[in-house]
């Protein structure tokens, strides 16, 4: 509103004169008076057009020297007017009315007041005008002038000096830093921050910041220049500019206006002069291409070795929010997949029992096919009678629990009003019934319902009315209705479930058809017993060839570094074996929890028998080695994350997820019989004895002092079974070596040997083929004892790796006994 009365003062003046003088007309109603008014009007826009510096000066009576002849001026106090009868004018002399002085004081006076108003405006007026001009001048003339003829780089940002038509001053260039539109739990923690590249601090008055939202029409002001009066900026530093009640320790000014996605800013300099410019998502205006909008809780902050490349796109990335730091680009978290609300398979009936030791030693079994654990929390296990009636065993109230995953959750009943316990398992429940009097029988129906009431599986045997395409039979007595493999469910009760051997919170027994003991009475009776004779070895059942577990052989789980770790298996089989589809399993302490070190769909390889394969970690992302043995790893941890640590256990299941083989240590919560101890770091616990396992994991194994992965222990234990066929196949020639250092040189008399013993021999030397076929009785006891005997029992001597055999050598089973004669 200012500028465009300054710029027409002069014709605002002339309407308020003419108004004036309309009105003064219509009051004396009188022709002259107008002649007289427009005099005097001419006689005040001489004085207002007079120059300010010589109006300041200029006497004011000198204005009505122009009166006409004969008039006098009149001012009359009361009306601050000039009426023309006042005016008296004789000659060329101006006479006042003396009473009137006072008067005339108080108009001048006034009009000295307006001569200073005036010239205060048009000092304005000048000043808009010059800016104005200064900023046409800027439009059509301004030029880049390259500082020492090549562009200064300073933290690897080219700026320029501005030069505009003029005296404008040049002022360095600042950059817009990092921009964040809100925090993850408040929308106005907001912030802008500026940065200073040059090597010099630099002075922020008057310049300001503007901004324009994707509708906007044009820029407003976002931080304006009253803010910035007095405030510096650092060189190679940061200024920041946060909303009202934010970052009040850091920001270096406050301001109200918030900040939105699809935003524009720009800096400006005192020159008006646009310093950096940033647009993010769908912004109108940026430089060249739009950032990205800041995700939310993040910032979008100018990349440290970037510089500026007036591409936004380019030189900012989102960031984590640093205010008046140095920018750090943001890492997304590795957010491990959400557990479903309902797993990807459903929890499985896996085995009841119905009657045990007493009509209600009863346990339903559950197992999670799933690779992690559910929370059964307001779960239904209901049972359905022969007739079809349905009814709670444990209320959806009333469940409680985790199942783990690829594991058990078993439910029995309640112990009696007396105490007397009904289920008499060895695993302990996990849940029992709402009521005492809850229990399952023959002909029923068990059915898994989940927090939403939603059937998960069901289970019905014998006479039952409701089940999955056909009933399973009615478990016997003292056995148990499972699973043929756990978590198989082909919605066939009849095809998926057998009667087996009670395994409560166990692996199911594999299906093998059962067969009635009187048939097998009935089959046997017609075949002819074979009576063994002493020289025929008995022979083994050949259709059932019965394979011993792969063991846990050595387990290391520190060394160099924290996860210098291995596992080590061990094939106690005399042929290779293939592991494809077994898998490899860890439980952690305290919480017992079962998790993968290799799925089952990653376990691919071979063990050679009476051999080793050797697991390890992953290698890191940063390609560190986490496993520094030498032998070289088969198989890898199915994840990078994966490890193992103290009080932990290992297990091992087959293809079948059959457990082969656990090592419990430490404090851990699952073992054999009882734990082994925790291996000190670049120590490893390994097996006493190759390939024995008495099952308690505290006896089977000890501390090596050395980690030996896939190597010998370094006390081999060699076992019984070590003499080969050659030594006992000449049993003849060394059964005198054997007798011979016992008896002593007269006891020895004529051997009586028998012919079909020496038609083979295996030794070749001439000492022993002559004596033996010519004369084999008298011309074998003329022989000296020591030339028959020596030189045989150097031979073992000197040879140490022979041992020597046992008296009695037994082949074939048949026992060869040498009888020498006593001397009468």
């Amino acid at each position: 509103m200012v500028k465009p009365f300054y710029k027409k003062w002069k014709l605002w003046i002339f309407t308020f004169l003419i108004l004036f003088s309309v009105i003064y007309i219509f009051r004396q109603n009188t022709i002259p008076s107008l002649a007289n008014i427009l005099k005097w009007h001419s006689l005040l826009s001489a004085s207002l057009n007079y120059p300010s510096n010589q109006l300041d000066q200029r006497p004011a009576l000198d204005l009505l020297s122009d009166l006409p002849n004969g008039q006098s001026l009149k001012i009359n106090k009361t009306e601050n007017l000039l009426s023309n009868e006042d005016i008296n004018i004789e000659g060329e002399q101006l006479f006042l009315i003396e009473s009137k002085q006072d008067k005339i004081d108080d108009i001048l006076e006034k009009i000295d007041i307006l001569q200073r108003q005036i010239a205060d405006l048009i000092v304005i007026k000048n000043e808009n005008n010059k800016k104005v001009e200064d900023e046409a001048i800027k439009e059509f003339k301004e030029e880049v002038i390259e500082i020492d003829q090549e562009p200064q780089k300073q933290n690897n940002i080219e700026f320029v000096s501005y030069v505009s038509g003029g005296s404008n001053k040049v002022y360095p260039k600042i950059l817009i830093s990092e921009a964040q539109i809100g925090g993850l739990t408040d929308s106005k923690q907001e912030f802008v921050e500026l940065y200073n590249p040059n090597d010099q601090e630099v002075d922020l008055s008057s310049w300001y910041l503007q901004r324009k939202t994707k509708t906007g029409s044009d820029y407003v002001t976002f931080a304006p220049n009253t803010l910035f009066s007095g405030k510096r900026i650092n060189s190679n530093g940061y200024f920041l500019i946060a909303r009202q009640d934010y970052f009040i320790n850091l920001a270096d000014i406050f301001i109200d206006n918030p900040l939105t996605e699809d935003n524009s800013l720009i800096l400006k300099n005192p020159n008006g002069e646009i310093s950096d410019k940033l647009g993010w998502g769908e912004a109108q205006d940026y430089e060249l291409v739009p950032a990205q909008n800041p995700i939310e809780g993040q910032s979008i902050g100018r990349k440290p070795e970037q510089g500026d490349t007036d591409n936004n796109s380019i030189d900012f990335e989102i960031d984590t929010p640093t205010p008046k730091a140095q920018n750090t680009a943001y890492v997304a978290p590795i957010i491990p997949p959400e557990e479903p609300a309902f797993p990807t398979k459903n929890i499985v009936i896996n085995e009841i029992q119905t009657e045990g030791q007493t009509v209600k030693d009863e346990f339903i079994e559950l197992y999670n096919p799933n690779e992690f654990e559910v929370d059964l929390k307001s779960f239904a296990l209901k049972k359905k009678t022969s007739t079809g009636t349905e009814s709670n065993l444990v209320g959806d109230d009333s469940f409680l629990g985790i199942i783990p995953a690829s594991g058990y959750f078993l439910i029995a009943p309640q112990s009696n009003d007396d105490e007397s316990q009904n289920y008499t398992g060895l695993a302990a429940p996990d849940l029992y019934y709402s009521g005492k009097t809850f229990s399952v029988a023959d002909n029923n129906t068990v059915l898994l319902y989940n927090d939403s009431g939603t059937l998960l599986d069901k289970a019905g045997f014998g006479q039952a009315q409701d089940f999955e395409n056909a009933p399973s039979q009615n478990p016997e007595t003292g056995k148990s209705l499972s699973r043929k493999l756990n978590g198989q469910d082909t919605d066939d009760n009849l095809a998926d479930f057998e009667i087996n051997t009670p395994t409560p919170k166990a692996q199911n027994i594999v299906y093998v058809a059962s067969i009635d003991p009187i048939e097998a009475v009935e089959i046997v009776e017609p075949v002819e017993p074979v009576e063994p004779e002493d020289s025929i070895t008995p022979i083994k059942d050949p259709p059932e060839i019965v394979l011993e577990n792969i063991l846990i052989n050595e387990i290391q789980i520190t060394g160099v570094t924290a996860k210098d770790e291995f596992i080590e298996l061990y094939n106690p089989n005399d042929t290779n074996i293939s592991l494809d589809g077994f898998s490899l399993k860890k439980k952690v302490y305290p919480s017992g929890n079962e998790t993968n070190l290799i799925k089952s769909s990653d376990f691919i390889g071979t063990i050679p028998a009476l051999g080793y394969f050797l697991i390890a970690p992953q290698v890191d992302s940063d390609g560190t080695l986490n496993y520094t043995g030498l032998a070289t790893p088969d198989l890898y941890y199915s994840v990078k994350s994966a490890s193992i640590a103290f009080d932990n256990a290992v297990l091992l299941y087959d293809k079948d997820d059959i457990l082969q083989d656990k090592v419990g240590f430490g404090t851990a919560q699952d073992f054999e019989t009882a734990p082994a101890e925790n291996p000190p770091k670049d120590k490893s616990i390994e097996r006493k004895i190759l390939g024995q396992d008495a099952d308690d994991n505290s006896q089977d194994f000890k501390i090596s002092d050395e980690s030996s992965p896939k190597e010998n222990f370094s006390e081999v234990i060699i076992e019984a079974p070590i003499i080969e066929a050659p030594i006992i196949e000449a049993p003849i020639i060394e059964a005198p070596i054997i007798e011979a250092p016992i008896i002593e040189e007269p006891i020895i008399e004529e051997p009586i040997i028998e012919e079909p013993i020496i038609e083979e021999p295996i030794i070749d030397e001439p000492i022993i083929e002559e004596p033996i076929i010519e004369e084999p009785i008298e011309p074998f006891i003329e022989l000296p004892v020591e030339h028959f005997i020596e030189p045989i029992i150097d031979d073992p001597i000197d040879d140490p790796s022979v041992e020597s055999p046992p008296e009695s050598l037994t082949e074939n089973n048949v026992e060869l006994v040498v009888e020498l004669p006593v001397s009468p």
